[in-house]
């Protein structure tokens, strides 16, 4: 969400508001580019359930800064979310009922599956909160982190060879660099893809059009109204631009 809103931002379009959910104040300080007040705390406790989480986040107080916000213009609310671990994942179905109270426009979900790494207890999870997301927005959009991060090794490990297929256009990372800068990479690459979704259609203030792709806003809420899972993927390398 960070580096997303951070894209907005240098983009000039203004085409998003945001706020960042956590119970993990390290978390919210690593935050590079979204605005302090956009920043939601909930002190941690000693959680031995991750169900009883509810009990340490205010539905209410996060309900009231969303409707705080501008949003007498907006077109969809994007909930961003990990899978497989626990605080907004846990909350989702108590935020999306409160939303739906409030708001009649679409609820999609992003939702970053785990690597397999992080363990079959985590996996496990992950397709449980998918299921109840599933069930409750208009669209799951998935990032895979899993395939995502073997292709940023890829990248990494094919630096200084001649690359010009997409993945070649990743700013590349030392091969072996901490894992803090990979995760920074997987999240600048959710960035971009669901950047160009955001801006679709959308104008700068110079008049010029941002969009990479010729969609407009309603054409891409139609496509993903409905469709349950979406991927976001990369285009082939014999794919011409227009084609």
């Amino acid at each position: 969400m960070d580096q997303l809103y951070d894209h907005d931002q240098r983009s000039r379009v203004y085409c998003m508001s945001a706020v960042a959910i956590d119970i993990d104040p390290n978390s919210l300080l690593q935050l590079r580019h979204l605005p302090n007040p956009a920043r939601i705390f909930f002190p941690r406790v000693d959680i031995v359930d991750h169900a009883h989480v509810t009990d340490v986040i205010d539905i209410e107080e996060v309900m009231t800064r969303l409707q705080s916000m501008d949003t007498m213009e907006i077109d969809a609310i994007l909930l961003c979310c990990g899978l497989g671990g626990g605080s907004v994942i846990d909350i989702a179905p108590l935020i999306i009922a409160e939303i739906r109270k409030s708001y009649v426009e679409p609820i999609f979900a992003l939702a970053i599956l785990p690597c397999l790494e992080e363990g079959k207890r985590v996996s496990a999870k992950a397709a449980d909160d998918l299921d109840a997301l599933q069930g409750l927005v208009d669209a799951v959009i998935l990032f895979d982190n899993e395939t995502w991060s073997q292709k940023i090794k890829a990248a990494a490990a094919a630096a200084g060879t001649e690359n010009t297929s997409v993945m070649g256009q990743l700013r590349q990372i030392p091969a072996g660099s901490d894992p803090r800068t990979h995760y920074n990479m997987l999240n600048e690459r959710i960035a971009r893809q669901i950047g160009l979704l955001l801006r679709a259609g959308e104008f700068n203030e110079s008049g010029l059009d941002v969009a990479e792709v010729v969609l407009d806003a309603g054409e891409v809420l139609n496509t993903l109204k409905g469709n349950g899972f979406v991927a976001v993927a990369t285009p082939r390398s014999d794919c011409r631009p227009d084609g």
